[in-house]
């Protein structure tokens, strides 16, 4: 009896580590260093939740890299939160919330307290033109265009249908703004950026004969917000980037793609970068 407890003692150890151990990439994967990232900063980058990545090809990853589906998604979850802290890391400091002290409770803190909604792809304001300049001079107002219902309704005794063709994107709405505060008093930020939603699809420009004959690309999208320290969204939207059939390498997506990405975030947040006419 006294030798069966000695053994179980030796061996709890080993079954503490094995239950303590979380998703590390590999070594040799240059995208794995947490490089920009620190525990105080003005920026602060959360990534997407487990149940917000789709991947139409997940089968083609699984087999290239002998790894399981949950695998490949934290790998994209780490090395796309290490690329975008990198990209904003540039002009500010950054706090990466999968390499903080607490980062499973601080992440869970964040999503729990977010709603994550379709909403139409902000549209930018279209610089003025001479006559426009005029007539806003002179108070002309234009005649504003009949808004168009969408879904299905009843006009005219007859049920119509019509869709909406305006561009969305999974955005994330703040549902109760304490958790910011809290966050502040531990690392300081002033902004928080999200990632809601990964997804890695067929090009929508693909056509029946390019998915049958594989003759297409992937398409990578990455939705994101930014709020500031009221919980009120400063911008967001959609990163798209194009990949080849070919890549089914997890650094080589993660070297193709994700700093790209993360350029088309960090150009949007407005403010971010220093406008090179400035003196």
């Amino acid at each position: 009896m006294s030798r069966l407890l000695i053994v179980v003692w030796l061996l709890l150890p080993l079954f503490s580590l094995a239950q303590s151990e979380t998703y590390q990439p590999k070594a040799e994967n240059p995208y794995a260093t947490p490089s920009g990232s620190s525990e105080q900063g003005e920026y602060m980058i959360v990534a997407f939740p487990d149940r917000l990545f789709t991947c139409h090809f997940g089968k083609e990853l699984v087999a290239a890299n002998d790894q399981d589906f949950d695998y490949i998604r934290n790998f994209f979850q780490q090395i796309l939160t290490d690329s975008i802290t990198q990209a904003i890391g540039t002009y500010k400091e950054v706090v990466n919330t999968n390499r903080v002290t607490d980062s499973h409770r601080e992440k869970s803190m964040v999503q729990e307290n977010l709603s994550y909604v379709y909403t139409d792809i902000p549209v930018k304001e279209e610089e003025l033109s001479t006559t426009d300049k005029f007539k806003k001079k002179l108070k002309l107002k234009k005649e504003e265009p009949k808004p168009t219902k969408t879904g299905t309704y009843i006009e005219g005794g007859q049920l119509k249908t019509t869709r909406s063709t305006t561009p969305k994107y999974m955005s994330s709405q703040v549902k109760n703004p304490d958790f910011i505060s809290v966050l502040q008093g531990i690392h300081g930020q002033e902004f928080i950026v999200t990632v809601n939603q990964v997804e890695f699809v067929y090009a929508v420009r693909a056509n029946q004969l390019d998915l049958q004959y594989e003759r297409f690309d992937r398409q990578l999208n990455v939705h994101y917000t930014v709020f500031d320290s009221k919980g009120s969204v400063v911008c967001g939207g959609v990163a798209t980037e194009y990949l080849s059939k070919d890549w089914n390498q997890l650094d080589e997506i993660a070297a193709h793609s994700f700093g790209k990405i993360a350029s088309q975030i960090t150009q949007e947040i407005p403010g971010l970068i220093p406008d090179e006419t400035e003196e």
